[in-house]
């Protein structure tokens, strides 16, 4: 049985700034990186663990790194019980990978 993925509100804000960033200069851009990133998170339906353990957060954090051009995202989530929760998405230039 797949896991449920929600978002949290400053996840879906985080994931709406980056696309306006994008967007900026190349809409078509923006809308697939976007792409690129829900494919991750649903990615997560079935493998919930994919993820490795968030360095300096709480244990029960994970990162997903979703690839995207010469750099990419990350997810972080959390699994709790049938669910995994987005709790944030962060460019990896931005998250210091």
């Amino acid at each position: 049985m797949p896991y449920i993925v929600v978002w949290t509100d400053g996840a879906l804000g985080d994931l709406a700034r980056h696309y306006a960033f994008m967007a900026e200069e190349d809409a078509e851009l923006g809308l697939k990186a976007v792409e690129a990133i829900e494919e991750g998170a649903l990615l997560l339906e079935r493998f919930p663990n994919a993820g490795r353990p968030a360095v300096d957060l709480e244990p029960e954090q994970k990162e997903l790194l979703i690839s995207f051009g010469s750099s990419g995202y990350v997810l972080l989530y959390e699994v709790e019980g049938e669910k995994v929760v987005i709790l944030a998405l962060r460019h990896q230039r931005q998250a210091g990978y």
